[in-house]
């Protein structure tokens, strides 16, 4: 056993010399045929990302020119004295430079410096710029490179870079890096100097066993413009409430976006997230979209806006419409800087809804806004608006600015700003309001007397009236008024002065802060109002009064500046009526006369408003009117007709006046009066008239008797039929 152990080992023994021998020779082989020998290194200087500086330093120990076959040593070469010689080798070395730099850096542009590496001092010096192309990368040929990876690297994006560096045979090649005080290292396979911030990378083929070596290399920007890789997205919503509609504008800034959701970094460069210039760069060089942008950042946000805005309280369906603001898109001046890659200006998506129902302690804002230039004041918390009260959960940081019209402030500002920390909170106010001491509100009665006919009926039953159709109206103007009983402002809203004016009030009507039942009560108690009014000027005179919507809804429809609050035009409210009102004269033939009766009417001045009253009489009655005081006064209408009018000043609000007025009929009105009494007589006799002429026909008219011929059968038993009448031939 020990004897096969023993036999084992020396084959082994024999085997492992053999190999030894065999490698040894083909090692001498090897270096017997490469005739050159030659120290290289090359100092490769980083200018920028994908622009380096190469400067080589040789020392030649022997190298044979491929034209000649010959080879010279490095003792031979300090010696030379012919110049061609020399330049010979220049050549020699600056071909297989240029080989080595370009296959080291494949598909770079490789241009060199000098015509001919330069010698002195015992070495060869020669000089390279290699631009790294798209390609190098495996871009697309139409990427700017220089820009994508300087500019991504600005942002705080860490390069990675694969060489395959190359020697020649015979040749013992050392590649430093320098970084340079630009960049920094993150990782390498090299060897790192940290004092010089170099990385070097050796390959020894003085045999032409080792051509190359797999170098790799990554590093960041010692000093990028933008640092950290936290997501930057703001949101600002803009209530625009400045209009007659009230627009929301949500505003998403992104100033830096994680892009760990897109394939638009390239792989050779790790970047968490983009600057808003670099989403600029991004989409200039085609590695991404704004449809994209849109699809899987834009889109969400606008989902968790809506989702945030559109609350039970809010009570509406956003319709936000979505574009690019292109003033900071790739359409700006200046799309992004490579040397300042930062978020100047941040991507703007703008989302816009031009009509939301914004209100405030729930009435409309333009209501609101309103009410505060017209004098109004109103404290308010978030509470009190219906926007707003979920913004925190779209999870990004936010502000909210409104717009206020003209001369209206919250807390003093306009526009006013808060957000997650900053309260909406304050009292509106307006920095001119109106001022108002009294109420400016007054009544127009008018009462026209069309017309007056004779009772027929009481005529011929021996009694002497007229019935005088009236046509009433009144019209009530309210410049400024207090706040009408029927109406009310929510409790936080009052009246700083107490007094609303014709701008306040028909803007309150418009926007809904009076209710429709609440108008239609004011209007059906002053309907009533008026239905006393004629009915007590007119003793008791039965009235159904209506409402002049015409009248009405034309002055409340007028356009409102609500930064311009004012009492002129007036809110107007009319009311008519049709009535007929009996008035008894007085009749005599002998000697002929026709007389009404002076009749009395009684008017009364109302509280903090005007009042005027006017009678107009029919064509052709003549007025005296009388009173104590000597307000009524006498005028004619422009077609001719007669009236009297009383009016009264606020501060005869507890003044009445009996007014007596006394009408003189014109003979063409008596016989107005009394044509139709006259044709209903005419007609009457000649009615009876043709009768009697119809009747006396009738007397007169004589009817002749004639005797039937006997036929012979009066004295038969039996009865026998007429004979037949003669047959018409």
């Amino acid at each position: 056993m020990q004897l096969m152990k023993t036999k084992h080992l020396s084959i082994l023994f024999i085997v492992f010399l053999f190999l030894s021998i065999v490698f040894t020779m083909n090692a001498v082989s090897m270096d017997e045929t490469i005739e050159n020998h030659v120290d290289a290194v090359f100092n490769v200087e980083m200018v920028s990302a994908t622009d380096f500086r190469v400067n080589v330093e040789l020392m030649v120990h022997r190298i044979m020119l491929s034209g000649s076959g010959i080879t010279y040593t490095y003792e031979e070469i300090n010696t030379l004295s012919d110049l061609t010689i020399l330049g010979a080798i220049e050549q020699e070395l600056k071909v297989l430079l240029m080989n080595i730099i370009k296959e080291s850096f494949k598909n770079a542009e490789v241009s060199s410096l000098n015509v001919l590496p330069a010698y002195k001092n015992e070495r060869f010096y020669d000089d390279f710029i290699v631009n790294l192309t798209s390609v190098f990368f495996g871009l697309n040929k139409t990427v700017n490179v220089y820009d994508v990876v300087n500019g991504l690297l600005d942002t705080g994006g860490v390069i990675t870079y694969r060489f395959n560096l190359q020697a020649e045979p015979g040749w013992n090649n050392t590649f430093v890096f320098d970084l340079n005080n630009k960049y920094s290292l993150s990782r390498t396979n090299g060897e790192y100097d940290y004092i010089e911030n170099t990385i070097q990378w050796s390959i020894k083929n003085w045999n032409g066993n080792k051509q190359n070596i797999e170098a790799e290399l990554s590093m960041k920007d010692k000093n990028p413009t933008t640092i950290g890789d936290e997501e930057d997205i703001f949101i600002q919503f803009l209530l625009d409430a400045e209009n007659k509609t009230t627009t929301l504008q949500s505003d998403v800034f992104i100033k830096k976006l994680d892009v760990t959701g897109y394939n638009m970094i390239p792989d050779f460069i790790n970047l968490t997230c983009v600057t808003a210039d670099g989403l600029r760069l991004l989409i200039q060089n085609n590695l991404t979209t704004w449809d994209e942008i849109y699809e899987k950042t834009i889109k969400t946000i606008m989902e968790k806006i809506k989702t945030a805005v559109e609350t039970k309280k809010f009570n509406q369906t956003l319709d936000l419409k979505f574009n690019w603001d292109n003033t900071t898109t790739t359409q700006c001046p200046i799309p992004y800087d490579v040397e300042e890659m930062n978020e100047k200006p941040a991507v703007k998506a703008v989302l816009k809804d031009d009509d939301v129902d914004l209100e405030i302690y729930n009435i409309s804002a333009r209501g609101m806004f309103g009410l505060v230039n017209a004098g109004a004041v109103a404290n308010v918390t978030e509470s009190s608006l219906n926007f707003g009260d979920n913004l925190n959960s779209i999870g990004y940081p936010y502000n909210v600015t409104i717009l206020m019209p003209e001369g209206v402030y919250l807390d003093g500002k306009n526009p006013y700003i808060w957000n997650d920390t900053i309260e909406f909170t304050g009292e509106f106010t307006s920095d001119n309001p109106p001022y108002y001491t009294k109420e400016d509100k007054n009544i127009v009665v008018n009462v026209d007397i069309k017309n007056a006919d004779l009772n027929l009926l009481s005529f011929f039953t021996g009694e002497t009236e007229l019935i005088f159709e009236l046509d009433s109206e009144e019209v009530r103007n309210y410049n400024v008024t207090e706040l009408p009983e029927d109406f009310s402002l929510p409790t936080p809203i009052h009246l700083k002065k107490g007094y609303l004016n014709s701008d306040a009030f028909r803007l309150c009507i418009q926007e809904n802060v009076f209710k429709k039942k609440d108008i239609d009560m004011f209007l059906d108690n002053g309907k009533k109002t008026f239905e006393n009014r004629i009915s007590w000027l007119f003793s008791g005179l039965e009235v159904i009064g209506n409402v002049n919507r015409d009248v009405f809804e034309k002055s409340v429809n007028l356009d409102v500046d609500v930064t311009k609050m004012d009492a002129h035009p007036p809110v107007r409210v009319a009311y008519y009526a049709h009535s007929s009102y009996p008035v008894s004269f007085n009749l005599s033939f002998i000697p002929p006369s026709f007389e009404i009766p002076v009749q009395n009417y009684s008017f009364t001045g109302l509280k903090n408003q005007s009042i005027t009253y006017r009678i107009v009489f029919p064509h052709g009655v003549d007025i005296e009117v009388d009173d104590v005081y000597g307000k009524a006064n006498v005028g004619e209408t422009s077609d001719g007709r007669n009236y009297f009018e009383i009016s009264f000043t606020p501060m005869e609000f507890n003044l009445s006046v009996e007014v007596s007025c006394k009408m003189i009929p014109s003979l063409l009105f008596i016989i107005g009066v009394f044509t139709p009494c006259l044709i209903s007589l005419a007609i009457t006799i000649v009615f009876i008239f043709v009768i009697f002429i119809i009747r006396r026909k009738r007397r007169k008219r004589v009817v002749p008797v004639v005797e039937k011929e006997s036929v012979g059968y009066e004295d038969s038993e039996y009865y026998v039929p007429p004979p037949p009448p003669p047959r018409s031939k």
